[in-house]
Order: C-alpha cells, then sequence, then structure tokens
C-alpha cells in the first residue's frame, strides 16, 4: 500500500523549485539540519527553509561555529590577535621599555670599567741578579755520610750546628746511604719549620727547558729566604771552569749561592777535596746531574 508521502512525492518533483526544496529537505533529514542550509549558504543560493522558519547565511555560519568539531570536541573561541612577546604583560612596549643604545653602552662600559678594577696577580718578586750564603762547610766523615754532610751544611745558614752523626739520625742513613730527597726534605723542616722546603723530582735524565726554569726559581727562591738547596745527583756533572765530578753511585751537595740570574748557581760538595769543596756549575747541567732523583729547596 502506497503512502501519501509516495502520492506527493513525483508532482513535487515536477518543478525545479520543488525540486530543490525537496533536495533541501532531504539533506537536513539525514545531516541533522544543518549541513544542507550551511551547503546553501557558501554556495549562494537562495535561503532555505527548513521547519517552516528562514534561515540566513550569517544565521547558518553563527550556528556552524557553535557546532561541535568533527572530531567530536569544541570548535576554540576566536583568539585575539597574538600581543608583542617583547611588551610586558598588562602594557604595550614603548621605546623605555626596550634597552637603548645608551643602555647598551652603559653596559659596555661597566664591563670594562668592571675588567679593569680587577685585581692583578702579584708580579714575580724581583731577586738580585747574584746572592750567595754564608754557611759552614764540612766534608762528609766517612763515605757514606754525604746526605748527613749536605744536610748539615744546609742547616748552617740557618745557625744550626749539628753534628753529622745527629743528622744521620734522623735521616734514617745506613751503609747504603740516605734513601732519597723525600728524607732531607723531612729533616730539613723538621729543624727550620714545617713547610720551609719542599720536594721536587726530576724523573729523568732528559730534562726540559721547563724542569731547568723550575730548577733556577726554587734556587733564587730559596736562596733569597735564606734556605741554601739539598740536591740527590748520580753520574757525572761539569763545573764551569771544566772540572768533572763523578758519583755514578749516588751522591748529595748543596747548592748555597747563584750568578747570572741564576742560570749558574755555587755548589758545596761535601765529597770534594779541593780548597773549600765548591765550584760553579749551570743551572741546567745541575738539573741534568739530577735526573732520576730530586731535591729539597
Amino acid at each position: 500500500m502506497k503512502t501519501n508521502f509516495t502520492r506527493w512525492l513525483p508532482s513535487i518533483a515536477k518543478t525545479p523549485t520543488r525540486r530543490t526544496a525537496l533536495a533541501a529537505v532531504g539533506i537536513a533529514a539525514v545531516c541533522g539540519g544543518v549541513a544542507g542550509p550551511a551547503i546553501a549558504a557558501e554556495s549562494g543560493t537562495t535561503p532555505t527553509i527548513t521547519g517552516g522558519t528562514t534561515v540566513t547565511a550569517a544565521e547558518i555560519k553563527t550556528v556552524a561555529a557553535s557546532e561541535p568539531a568533527k572530531d567530536g570536541k569544541s570548535a576554540p573561541a576566536s583568539k585575539p590577535a597574538p600581543a608583542d612577546k617583547s611588551a610586558p604583560a598588562g602594557k604595550h612596549a614603548s621605546k623605555g621599555d626596550h634597552a637603548s643604545k645608551g643602555d647598551a653602552n652603559r653596559h659596555g662600559d661597566s664591563g670594562k670599567n668592571d675588567h679593569r678594577s680587577a685585581p692583578k696577580k702579584p708580579a714575580a718578586p724581583a731577586y738580585p741578579a747574584a746572592k750567595q750564603l754564608n754557611y759552614q762547610y764540612q766534608g762528609q766523615i766517612n763515605f757514606f755520610y754525604c746526605g748527613p754532610a749536605a744536610t748539615r751544611i744546609a742547616l748552617s745558614a740557618q745557625g744550626h750546628s749539628l753534628s753529622q752523626d745527629d743528622v744521620a739520625g734522623k735521616l734514617g742513613t745506613t751503609i747504603n746511604g740516605t734513601p732519597s730527597a723525600v728524607d732531607t726534605t723531612r729533616v730539613l723542616n723538621s729543624i727550620d719549620g714545617p713547610n720551609t722546603y719542599h720536594t721536587t723530582d726530576v724523573p729523568h735524565k732528559l730534562v726540559t727547558s721547563k724542569q731547568v726554569d723550575q730548577f733556577r726559581g726554587d734556587v733564587m727562591r730559596a736562596i733569597n729566604n735564606g734556605n741554601p738547596v739539598v740536591a740527590n745527583i748520580a753520574g757525572t756533572g761539569v763545573d764551569t771552569l771544566g772540572g768533572a765530578h763523578s758519583y755514578d753511585g749516588g751522591h748529595y751537595v748543596t747548592v748555597v749561592g747563584y750568578a747570572d740570574d741564576g742560570h749558574t748557581v755555587l755548589i758545596a760538595d761535601p765529597a770534594d777535596t779541593v780548597a773549600d769543596g765548591s765550584y760553579w756549575m749551570s743551572t741546567g747541567d745541575v738539573t741534568t746531574w739530577m735526573g732520576n732523583h730530586g731535591y729539597s729547596s
């Protein structure tokens, strides 16, 4: 049996106007009554009638904006134009809000002033070009007392008068000699005062210019503080007059002065039997002489 809708449908479709109205009604029924008017509005056609109410293009756009988005989420509200990020919140940027050229100059000047006012590192002390200490020379009393004798010579420059036996007992010297510069440093500090002397190693026979410069600086500093340097050497060293001093088994000598801005040093050798047991040697040669050993300064 045909319904009334079936009977009047063909008659409606006979005219273009009726066909348009019929199409609008069908789309509205399928798309929830919004898609049809929206399409008509966007295409610029005459506003359609749904349910007896005329819907204008402006009203359709308003309704569309309030409808849910396709993903089910509400469409975001319209946003104001983004504010200038350089302006502080709550006010507009002005020339005063930005660093001016004068401000930049002031900051630059401030940095320069800070740099100029920064404290400078203290300059290295100015030592005289040459200096010798007063000391009491005493040759070693046996073949293995070079360590005690050299240490005693160094202590005598500070007015300490000890016997070689006393110093040997403090050093732990045996028939095999005195172990190392660590021991001479320890005994010198125990008598002259803590931290007066420090031990420096010269680990290789092939020394560097940096090691020579360090030894030169250490000698000048120690001598000007009134402290001779005790050096643990081995092998042969040649003095400035060409004299050779050979101690293949190891030996201790005392540096009691320097000349030529520290490039030459005065050695008091407790095993030397010539005159007062002293001679001059270049700082570089003495540094090499101490290779594989070290010194107390």
